[in-house]
């Protein structure tokens, strides 16, 4: 099945296509606690991202309201990975379901998927970027405050920053004081190596870090 959905991934799309309507959504992953309206639109932002990313998911809930006890403070989703079943599922807010929040756990639940085989790459591209948290961000290759917590939050933020710049929804990028600090180009190869991100949205933001 999986392979029949990837197949369906390569066939050739409009050009005029916006955004959001560039690739079929793969992702069949069970979505609960929302309307068919709002299904629809977590796999329509779902599907700019990789395929292996998409199909990493195996569910996400919506939550009216706080009534998970992993909802503590100001966190408004998390990823985890099932040690039985090995499933990942997504949990979000729905106060605060927006694209972002989508890209960033799906990233979470893309590097769970991967055994968080990343960490070494990223923590010594990250180096002392993440050690203080009273600075002004973006900052030493970390994108943003939340990012600057830990490696992960820092990949994830990436991701999300990427996708909200090609979609108009924000450009973290022209913030960037320190452009001339390899690590912001370092993570963008990393996240292409690793899967990611797809070549031409790394051709896009790496444009956009030269620019300057």
């Amino acid at each position: 099945m999986q392979a029949l959905i990837l197949a369906i991934a390569l066939l050739a799309v409009p050009a005029d296509k916006s955004f959001f309507e560039k690739n079929p959504p793969l992702s069949t992953c069970d979505i609960v606690g929302v309307d068919r309206e709002k299904t629809a639109s977590i796999r329509r932002w779902l599907s700019v991202m990789p395929a292996s990313t998409q199909l990493a998911i195996d569910f996400i809930e919506i939550h009216a309201r706080r009534d998970d006890e992993a909802f503590t403070g100001a966190r408004v989703g998390y990823c985890f990975k099932c040690e039985k079943s090995g499933r990942i599922e997504i949990h979000i807010l729905l106060e605060s379901l927006d694209p972002g929040t989508i890209w960033h756990e799906a990233q979470h639940a893309y590097d769970l998927w991967r055994n968080e085989i990343g960490k070494i790459r990223w923590t010594r591209a990250m180096g002392d970027g993440g050690k203080n948290r009273e600075r002004r961000f973006p900052s030493r290759g970390v994108l943003t405050h939340y990012g600057s917590s830990a490696w992960l939050e820092d990949k994830a933020d990436w991701v999300k920053k990427i996708y909200e710049y090609l979609s108009d929804r924000g450009n973290v990028f022209a913030k960037i004081r320190d452009r001339a600090d390899p690590r912001y180009l370092k993570k963008l190869e990393i996240l292409r190596s690793d899967g990611s991100i797809c070549k031409e949205d790394f051709e896009k933001i790496k444009q956009l870090l030269e620019s300057h």
